[in-house]
């Protein structure tokens, strides 16, 4: 028996969508994946979370599993969706595997160092091929702002939320004060 959230909504911001996915095997393997450690955001949805990531941020999924047989260290395996290649494709991206004393239950953490656009996936979570769980990260481009055509800095937006631009001018006469898109 599989059950899968998801929430369907535009994203103007880098978010991250975790979908929680429970999966009983014959084994009894429980898969939970969860503890995403970045700035959390509330998204006003009960059919999922998401989070927003600042710059230069880790990313940490962790895949807890209990089972009524011992685990090993290999029972976990993070791969992309849709492929068969491990998740740990490059330095930024590390997997690190804990196993109770007695081999019963475990914790698996990936690691996504300074997240990336080529990272926009799903990743998928395997204990002992019968059981998965997925978090799916998601983003799309921030808004960039110009200050005086020159500096510039991005800001976060969620769907539906406003943003208030100021701008302040002094000048004898005063001028004209005009807005466009560039």
């Amino acid at each position: 028996m599989s059950i899968m959230f998801a929430c369907q909504s535009p994203i103007a911001a880098a978010v991250l969508q975790l979908l929680l996915a429970a999966v009983v095997s014959a084994q009894h393997i429980n898969v939970t994946v969860d503890d995403v450690s970045v700035s959390l955001k509330d998204s006003g949805s009960s059919t999922g979370e998401r989070y927003t990531l600042g710059k230069l941020k880790r990313l940490a999924i962790t895949c807890r599993a209990s089972s009524s047989g011992v685990l090993s260290p290999s029972s976990f395996f993070w791969r992309l969706e849709n492929s068969n290649s491990s998740a740990t494709v490059d330095a930024r991206i590390t997997v690190d595997t804990k196993l109770a004393d007695n081999g019963l239950s475990g914790t698996s953490v990936l690691n996504i160092n300074y997240p990336v656009k080529s990272d926009i996936t799903n990743f998928v979570c395997i204990v002992n091929q019968t059981a998965s769980a997925t978090g799916r990260f998601l983003s799309a481009p921030l808004l960039t702002m110009k200050v005086d055509g020159a500096n510039e800095y991005d800001v976060a937006m969620w769907p539906g939320e406003s943003v208030a631009i100021l701008c302040l001018v002094e000048g004898n006469p005063m001028g004209d004060i005009r807005w466009r898109s560039l």
